[in-house]
């Protein structure tokens, strides 16, 4: 006679469970690190999307790349050349539909480089980003008020930059401190033209501020970010 095959105990049943649940524990945070490098692949090539695209603007208007103050890469100049508008918008971006900024026709997650600073950082630093992405960090206020005219999150943050030579690159942006003589901090800043270059110190500002502002420390960080 055969025997009747003999089926899981509950113990059994509780093992398997357990195990299944730990290597999905495992499994998450590879997972997640693979989706956000795909992302930011994604980010890196739309970057590149809009340089072509700017490229384009300046070849048939025959305008110039050191003359940004004319030829800023603004969303109404490059609407022709980019018929798709999700380029504009960075898969990390958790508005989704990005935000208005100042000179732009419709929402972006990029940060460009305005005209009003554009002179002055092309006379130290001869290759800046043209458009900068600040959403390679997970980041709990992503935009101030709901604008990108504030930096978006209190602290060092990892970005992407296009640069004018069509060239990404990861760069990284930190807030400013005014210190006195003492070391006391007595001010804080945000350095939007840090988005574009690794210069500090631009020809037009004045020398009290090269002097007495500095990036923040990271005990002054983490105090600013905890009282935002």
């Amino acid at each position: 006679m055969r025997e009747r095959a003999r089926g899981w105990t509950l113990l059994e049943i509780l093992i398997v469970i357990l195990i299944i649940s730990l290597l999905a524990a495992l499994l998450m945070p590879v997972v997640s690190s693979a989706r956000r490098a795909a992302k930011k692949s994604v980010c890196a090539s739309q970057l590149r999307q809009l340089h072509v695209a700017w490229s384009l603007y300046l070849g048939d208007y025959n305008g110039s790349s050191g003359d940004l103050a004319t030829w800023a890469p603004r969303t109404e100049n490059l609407a022709p050349y980019v018929k798709n508008r999700s380029v504009w918008i960075c898969p990390l971006d958790p508005a989704e539909d990005g935000v208005f900024q100042e000179d732009m026709q419709y929402p972006t997650s990029y940060f460009y480089l305005k005209r009003t600073i554009a002179e002055d950082i092309l006379k130290v630093d001869s290759n800046p980003g043209l458009f900068a992405c600040t959403l390679h960090e997970n980041c709990r206020n992503p935009y101030i008020n709901g604008s990108p005219e504030g930096i978006i999150c209190w602290g060092r943050r990892a970005l992407l930059r296009v640069h004018l030579d069509g060239s990404v690159h990861p760069a990284s942006y930190y807030p400013i401190c005014r210190y006195d003589s003492e070391g006391k901090r007595v001010g804080f800043g945000e350095a939007f033209w840090l988005l574009f270059t690794d210069q500090f110190c631009l020809p037009s500002f004045h020398s009290d501020f090269c002097t007495n502002w500095r990036p923040c420390r990271e005990e002054d960080i983490r105090q600013r970010a905890g009282d935002g």
